[in-house]
């Protein structure tokens, strides 16, 4: 399993960069934070791109760059890879002879053509030229050339910031499908959390130019709840368990003795076995005693963890078995309810509110 080293302080214009992380690269590792934060700048150290950046960066036993002892690895001799917004494809090239390029410059011949582009399906694509893709199109034979590098690190920088919510998901899924057809570690970086959660294993998030989380995704989503730079939520991966077409419901499966209902209409990929999805911490109530007669359809009894107030609005973390979820409350509900830290209660949410990230 390789690990991805970082020690790196450099002052840009209007940013200040101090990182210190290792990265263990199993899975694909989301880096997510605001525009400006930083992320960029340590992808183009990564890569070689950004010449001005100072410390310390090694994959494994590769150091590409040490200022103490002045190493520097050429950009072409670390093996990583990276699409960014604007995909860089050659544009008076065929997307076959795009794909030919990266096949022509690789140092090991482990991943056939054929294989990448049945798996990324541009088959159709070859012949044409590529002033003649659609954004989407244009993205995934930028991926596909990529993996054709065949590099030991996969870098993407916003790849589907330009696109529309279904290309965004197609992209996505090609993502994870070549991931795992051909095990090479991926960051994945955006400004948009859905994509990331939808998609990483793990993630970082930078801001202002430091770490300030990192760690297992829906973990560090949670931590996120405490501050600002998301919309508060329940983060979680769910099992699929049957329809009941009959009223347009998902039976999904929390544990091993609970099991929620959602809209089918919020799941494109109707095949999954597993979705990744989240619920607002705006869209669950809570109750001192077991609903009777709701028309909600979900129902969950839990102890609370935790009770964080912030001006008027109320942060209610609650317990259910390994799950821990986040429900916001006025502070006029927690006096009326008389909620307190410990207390048993019962959370109340519609099946439209749960969401699979990206839908």
């Amino acid at each position: 399993m390789t690990a991805l080293t970082l020690k790196l302080q450099s002052k840009f214009e209007q940013l200040h960069l101090d990182v210190e992380l290792t990265i263990t690269l199993q899975g694909i590792t989301g880096i997510f934070g605001p525009s400006g934060s930083g992320k960029t700048s340590i992808l183009k150290a990564i890569s070689g791109v950004n010449k001005m950046v100072k410390g310390h960066i090694a994959l494994g036993e590769t150091v590409f760059l040490d200022s103490n002892r002045n190493v520097k690895l050429p950009t072409e001799q670390r093996r990583v890879t990276a699409v960014f917004q604007q995909d860089g494809l050659f544009s008076h090239l065929s997307v076959l002879q795009n794909l030919q390029y990266a096949v022509k410059r690789r140092k090991t011949h482990q991943i056939e053509l054929n294989t990448i582009v049945k798996e990324a399906e541009i088959g159709s694509l070859l012949s044409q030229p590529v002033t003649l893709l659609s954004g989407g199109e244009r993205q995934k034979v930028a991926i596909a050339r990529a993996l054709l590098a065949e590099p030991k690190l996969l870098i993407l920088d916003e790849p589907v910031t330009a696109l529309d919510r279904v290309n965004k998901l197609r992209i996505l899924q090609l993502v994870k499908r070549l991931h795992i057809q051909f095990h090479i570690p991926i960051l994945y970086v955006s400004h948009n959390l859905e994509e990331i959660q939808a998609l990483a294993d793990h993630l970082i998030v930078i801001n202002k130019g430091q770490v300030v989380n990192h760690g297992k995704v829906h973990q560090v989503i949670h931590q996120l709840n405490h501050g600002e730079m998301i919309e508060q939520q329940t983060s979680l991966t769910v099992t699929r368990l049957n329809d009941d077409n009959q009223f347009g419901l998902i039976e999904l499966k929390l544990s091993d003795d609970t099991s929620i209902f959602a809209t089918d209409q919020h799941f494109i990929d109707q095949s999954a076995s597993t979705y990744r999805c989240y619920i607002l911490a705006r869209d669950i109530s809570l109750s001192t005693s077991k609903p009777v007669g709701s028309s909600i359809v979900n129902h969950i009894e839990g102890s609370i963890s935790a009770i964080e107030t912030n001006k008027n609005q109320v942060l209610v973390t609650v317990q259910h078995q390994q799950h821990c979820f986040y429900v916001t409350i006025s502070t006029f509900s927690l006096g009326k309810l008389k909620l307190a830290v410990s207390d048993s209660v019962f959370m109340q949410f519609k099946a439209s509110a749960i969401r699979q990230a990206l839908y």
